[in-house]
């Protein structure tokens, strides 16, 4: 077996990822909406769009379709729960990990505030003076 390098562009072409038969992704949210990352890896209508391991599942397509349309948030995060569950017991791939995010600050230090995503923006945070 050979290691090939790809760019991201010849990564998301079907015709370079059809006949692999193991890589290895990442992906990194931009928002804390579950929809806009859940859809585009695990719908089947997704195939040449972020679904690159061609997971195909009528439950996973309907679950998806189900949170787009339910009001409560309450409800949506059940749905996604539960799809979750189903999505971790019926993909074909190893999830490897989730990175936790840690950070210690000093007592003095205000506004610090870290993003769902783990992401952190210091443009509001300042250090009181003692």
């Amino acid at each position: 077996a050979e290691i090939e390098v790809l760019s991201w562009e010849d990564f998301q072409n079907p015709v370079y990822l059809a006949p692999a038969h193991l890589y290895i992704a990442g992906w990194s949210a931009e928002t804390t909406d579950l929809d806009s990352f859940l859809y585009p890896l695990f719908h089947s209508g997704s195939r040449n769009s972020g679904n690159f391991g061609a997971f195909i599942d009528a439950y996973a397509d309907r679950m998806l379709k189900k949170a787009r349309a339910v009001e409560s948030a309450d409800e949506r995060t059940q749905v996604y729960r539960d799809l979750a569950l189903h999505i971790h017991k019926e993909a074909p791939w190893v999830f490897l990990y989730h990175p936790v995010h840690a950070f210690a600050v000093g007592d003095n230090v205000r506004d610090f505030e870290l993003n769902p995503l783990g992401y952190v923006d210091l443009a509001k945070v300042w250090v009181q003076q003692q």
